[in-house]
């Protein structure tokens, strides 16, 4: 049977939406004197006889050096990776995603080029503490919002820090974007345009930075549209009590419109030394069409045949943060930021599903949906840090982050055959989070080779939920907890200028319920109608206002040996005692339950007793050259990540944390050609597959991921420069399953689906 032809486009949803100067006077005098000299000449190029010499009023002039990324991280306490500029714009990429698979440690979920969710260590979402700036990040926000052009560098922290918040068992990502301007640069223009499966994915990216006296700025804006093409083919083969055994098979294929616009900016103004006040504003926003259309393999238990869906989504966000610095004594500063945001998002969706091929396609369901999220907040935060004569340098500071969302949500379920029926669900809910924390630390320099740094963090979060289910009937939650956190790193070297060094960090982090599974408000399921009994696999989902954090305690240490030009070797160990984990569990049978009139299966999310996860990572950069002198001058890097966990309550094999691999692996080379400007580069991302045993009952499978990259770069002048790349060389079906084995039956699903390479090729043009 053909594929049903696609529906006519329909119109979207309307909406609104630490450096060191060197004053150079004597060098000032010299050089304004040869230029007085140069401009005196005649126009034959004779030298004219020297003017009388005039007093000249110098201007002051500075020259601030910036330490490289390596040794910024050589140099730093608590153990700090830093990806810098170059690092970012290598492979063109076209989302922030396949800029961090790159890195140490770090998995991205999804499919290759079209970013994904990001776990470090192996870890879940949650366990992973994303921040922009140094500010956390909003629940629901994106960084597919973010376009690489934007970001000035990424620091990757695998221990938490009093400073930068504690909820980071698997560890830290913090995005700088641009800004900071220490000389004026030029207009930047990026075209680009990626082709995923034939399909353009245009872009243009613009950025500019200026300084006039004490005002400095630094703007960037990009736009991008993006088209692709999606399929797979899911096979699911259930059999629950006396039921026939069901084998179904899905043919699923979709196309995807999606428009992006973002921009950020600094506007900075210099009140004396050390001293500024500034302003950063964010703002992004994406919309998107996609229309699906499916083929289903007919079966006993199935009553369509074919299924189509249209969907509208869109999302939006902006956010301001005032920044105050300020030098209230000799040898003390004050970092203070104000900061305020507004997200929306919302969608539309239709699904329609036809019967069997032999009644003529009749159309025997018809699932409206609508849903509109809100979500504002406001957070201030500072630091207050002061450098003793005795090495210490004490800081001390303050986080208040307080959020509320609302979020509507509505469907109709219409049911024509073999029953009519019809089920109009809505919901609505409103959240409101209040984070408040107090943190201090003292970094001290006890010997030339000892250096220390202890903190102790306290951080109360309370939460309070809302709703009125579809039975009409209002409810509210409230849960709060507090953690107190100590944290101490330590880092020795033989002697204050050797290349080797050893770093140690002991801390306690923890992991916090989301809103969305503290609200004990239900979720059902919309495959599957109120009148008919669901499967493992398409659960109706209740909330848990009961949970409580997650609390690990941590041991990480590491070897670094660091080589001329930026080359280093580092290996290291890492642990995590984690308690009250928690996890969502399947019920292992169909239960009756108040919304439906068949029984149902359900999810939920509850603490279990305990987990440990430990790993070993291997790091190295070298240039060749280095390493053999007739060698060319090739930089060469690779990372290697074990990882192992084990839940204490869920029997084995295979009792991991969720969706960790075993292992996840880089290496790659870049050479610069000496005779020609052009440089070129590869890297080879590869994670293998696993198994995850989440219950007693439920296990998922992940299959292979491996991403081959490659660009190459012609610098045609300093203001202009070609780059073309290709993500995922060697693409390979993307496959997923899982099973489920209970007592009342079981059921097994696989998923099958093919990924593309993605070209892209970017002009950089500086006017």
């Amino acid at each position: 049977m053909p594929l049903l032809p696609l529906p006519a486009r329909r119109p979207l949803l309307r909406h609104s939406i630490a450096r060191r100067r060197w004053p150079l006077r004597p060098l000032a005098a010299a050089l304004l004197a040869h230029t007085a000299i140069a401009q005196a000449q005649d126009a034959d190029g004779a030298p004219s006889a020297p003017p009388t010499a005039q007093p000249v009023q110098l201007e002051r002039v500075e020259i601030r050096g910036t330490r490289s990324e390596t040794e910024q991280r050589r140099q730093s306490t608590a153990s700090k990776i830093i990806i810098g500029r170059d690092e970012i714009e290598k492979y063109g990429d076209s989302n922030v995603a396949d800029v961090l698979k790159r890195l140490p440690g770090v998995t991205v979920g999804g499919t290759p080029g079209r970013g994904g969710d990001i776990r470090m260590r192996g870890l879940s979402g949650g366990y992973t503490q994303i921040l922009i700036n140094g500010e956390r990040i909003p629940e629901g926000f994106s960084l597919d919002a973010l376009a690489p052009e934007q970001i000035e560098r990424i620091e990757v922290l695998r221990a938490p820090s009093a400073e930068f918040g504690a909820q980071a068992i698997g560890g830290t990502l913090n995005i700088v974007l641009r800004g900071g301007v220490t000389r004026p640069r030029r207009d930047t223009l990026v075209l680009a345009s990626a082709f995923e499966g034939g399909r353009p994915k245009p872009s243009v990216g613009w950025a500019r930075s200026d300084k006039q006296g004490d005002l400095s700025y630094d703007l960037s804006a990009n736009l991008g549209r993006h088209s692709w093409l999606s399929r797979n083919t899911t096979r699911t083969v259930s059999q629950f009590g006396a039921q026939p055994v069901v084998d179904r098979s899905e043919q699923y294929a979709s196309r995807s419109h999606m428009e992006t616009a973002n921009a950020s900016g600094v506007l900075q103004y210099r009140l004396g030394a050390g001293e500024s006040v500034s302003l950063t504003p964010y703002f992004a926003y994406s919309q998107a069409r996609n229309w699906a259309h499916s083929e289903v393999t007919p079966d006993t238990a199935t009553t369509f045949a074919a299924t189509r869906t249209p969907f509208t989504w869109y999302w939006g966000t902006a956010r301001a943060t005032a920044r105050w610095q300020l030098r209230p004594a000799e040898g003390a500063k004050l970092d203070a930021k104000f900061s305020g945001h507004y997200s929306g998002w919302g969608n539309a969706t239709q699904r329609d599903e036809f019967g069997p091929a032999s009644a003529g396609l009749p159309l025997t369901r018809e699932l409206d949906g609508t849903g509109r999220t809100r979500d504002r907040g406001f957070n201030t935060s500072g630091k207050y840090s002061r450098q003793l004569d005795n090495g210490h340098e004490p800081a001390a500071g303050w986080d208040l982050d307080l959020s509320q969302r609302g979020e509507q949500q509505a469907t109709l379920d219409q049911v024509y055959a073999p029953v009519p029926n019809t089920d109009p669900r809505s919901q609505t809910l409103g959240t409101r989070r209040l984070i408040s924390a107090l943190w201090a630390q003292d970094e001290w320099t006890l010997t030339p080779q000892w250096t220390l740094q202890a903190g102790l963090r306290w951080e109360r979060i309370a939460t309070r939920s809302g709703w009125v289910d579809d039975t009409g009937q209002p409810a509210a939650a409230s849960q709060h907890s507090s953690v107190a956190t100590p944290l101490l790193h330590a880092l020795w070297r033989p002697d204050a200028d050797s290349r080797d060094q050893v770093r140690l960090s002991l801390t306690r982090s923890y992991k916090a319920p989301t809103a969305a599974q503290l609200a004990a408000r239900r979720s059902i399921s919309r495959n599957v109608p109120t009148d008919q009994t669901n499967s493992p696999s398409t659960p109706d989902y209740i909330g848990n206002p009961l949970l409580r954090p997650e609390l690990a305690t941590g041991l990480d240490a590491a070897y670094e040996h660091y080589l001329g030009s930026g080359g280093m070797v580092s290996v290291g160990v890492f642990h995590r005692q984690i308690q009250n984990l928690i996890r969502t569990v399947t019920t292992p049978t169909a239960q009756a339950v108040p919304w439906a009139s068949a029984p149902r299966y359900t999810s939920q999310p509850v603490n279990l007793a305990s987990a440990t996860t430990s790993g070993i990572e291997l790091e190295a950069k070298v240039r060749l050259s280095e390493l053999a002198p007739a060698a060319a001058p090739v930089d060469v890097r690779g990372n290697l990540s074990l990882f192992r966990s084990r839940v204490a309550s869920v029997p084995g094999p295979n009792n991991t944390l969720d969706r960790q691999p075993g292992y996840t692996a880089n290496v790659g080379a870049d050479y610069k050609l000496r005779s020609l400007p052009l440089s070129l580069g590869g890297n080879l991302n590869f994670t293998p597959g696993y198994t995850t045993r989440t219950s007693a009952e439920y296990s998922s499978q992940t299959g292979v991921r491996r991403a081959l990259d490659a660009y190459g770069q012609w610098t045609f002048s300093p203001t202009a420069s070609l780059r073309v790349s290709a993500n995922n060389l060697l693409p390979l079906h993307a496959t997923s399953s899982s099973s489920f084995i209970g007592p009342g039956g079981s059921e097994s699903t696989w998923t099958d689906a093919p990924t593309v390479t993605v070209l892209t090729v970017r002009l950089e043009l500086k006017i």
